[in-house]
């Protein structure tokens, strides 16, 4: 379904919201995992737990999200084939809208079940990407593609910057008497229900021919499982899954370690988390065109070393200030070793197999986070910056194997 200019525009803003939502859902629940979970002062938690099982928790809050997300992308990226994108798409709405309201509830009467369900739920129902993305080709020509793609990527990484960034503020009851630590929640449920409407009256079916589909709740590990039985991208699917699984300890425990250390509010480790979020958008947007002339294997090379030591500096140096720089650097060449890796995966299959590939990407993605963020919990008791250790040496190890296997 192809549009004018005008129509398009008119087509995809409720498309650009619901992926900004996604991205500002994402990074707006970090800053306030230390109070809610951890902090003995604001846990939803009995004031009588033990620290252990607290870390632990912690793990379980964000892993319980990636592997709900892990099953529910895959079976409502197909379930958009056969139903259409608009009736998906306002599901994953409706739904991330009913996470976040039982994540208020939670807060509102101090139950952490509560808060685990929201995670379920919004979890479940947070793969919007995916859908936009495919619903944005749909409505495109092949010469607008690509610019249109870059607009969702664009407004999917709006809302990763200013998600923290409102988790932190809006719960700074020093900024606003009447913030809590449920407004935030209150913020986000707002947003999706609010895109949830404008999915209801602005946009109509992209989808132009519609397909049969069956209901398989294994989908995604099944596409886990072809990223390394498929000789010709096997070698990318270990770079992506070490990367993701690096990734996964950094972003989880990032604000666990300033907090351990250096006792930072949310708020506080919601500005981190905005400097972290700045520079990888920085490295995907503007330092992937720069860094285009080198080969794939060099800019691989390169990042996962640099973010390799980076890390394991961050753990070893206890310097506040070195924190923040470090968090904006790895950030930004992240960004890139990320796009770096996609682009390498969209190369190597021809165009038949465009959407196969990239769902088989976002399950690896969403498995290994929910792998590195579980096992965190387990060895954060060990240490606050175990995490990270165990950042900078897959880091280091990617590097390694990209040396030796060249991935071109």
């Amino acid at each position: 379904m192809l549009t004018s200019k005008k129509n398009f525009y008119l087509q995809a803003f409720p498309l650009f919201i619901a992926v900004f939502i996604d991205g500002a859902g994402f990074g707006l629940f970090f800053p306030l995992l230390n109070a809610l979970v951890v902090d003995p002062r604001h846990s939803l938690l009995p004031a009588d737990f033990a620290v252990y099982w607290r870390d632990l928790f912690y793990g379980l809050v964000v892993s319980i999200y990636m592997f709900t997300f892990f099953i529910g992308a895959a079976v409502f990226g197909d379930l958009s084939d056969y139903l259409g994108r608009r009736k998906v798409l306002c599901f994953c709405l409706f739904g991330t809208f009913l996470g976040y309201l039982f994540s208020v509830i939670a807060v509102l009467c101090h139950s952490f079940l509560l808060l685990l369900l929201g995670r379920i739920i919004d979890g479940s129902t947070a793969g919007s990407m995916p859908l936009v993305q495919a619903a944005i080709v749909d409505i495109s020509t092949a010469d607008e593609k690509a610019r249109h793609i870059g607009l969702v990527l664009f407004f999917s990484s709006c809302g990763f910057i200013l998600g923290p960034l409102a988790g932190g503020l809006l719960s700074d009851s020093r900024l606003v008497s009447w913030f809590s630590f449920a407004t935030p929640f209150y913020f986000v449920a707002g947003l999706a229900l609010f895109s949830f409407i404008l999915m209801l009256f602005l946009l109509t079916e992209t989808l132009r021919q519609k397909r049969q589909s069956s209901l398989r709740l294994t989908r995604a590990f099944q596409l886990f499982a072809e990223a390394f039985k498929t000789k010709s991208i096997r070698d990318l699917s270990i770079l992506l899954l070490c990367n993701i699984l690096a990734w996964g300890f950094y972003i989880a425990y990032l604000g666990f370690f300033v907090w351990h250390y250096y006792r930072y509010s949310a708020t506080q480790v919601g500005l981190l988390w905005t400097v972290l979020a700045v520079g990888y958008a920085i490295g995907f947007i503007y330092l992937v065109n720069k860094l285009q002339r080198f080969s794939t294997f060099r800019v691989l090379l390169f990042g996962f070393m640099i973010v390799g030591c980076l890390t394991l500096l961050s753990a070893l140096l206890h310097y506040a200030i070195l924190i923040w720089l470090f968090a904006f650097v790895i950030g930004m060449v992240n960004g890139v070793v990320y796009t770096f890796i996609i682009t390498a995966f969209s190369n190597r299959v021809d165009e038949t197999k465009q959407g196969w590939v990239m769902g088989l990407t976002g399950s690896v993605m969403a498995l290994a986070m929910t792998i590195s963020t579980l096992i965190g919990g387990f060895i954060v008791d060990l240490s606050a910056m175990a995490p990270f250790i165990a950042t900078g040496v897959i880091f280091l190890v990617a590097g390694v194997f990209t040396c030796c296997y060249h991935p071109e």
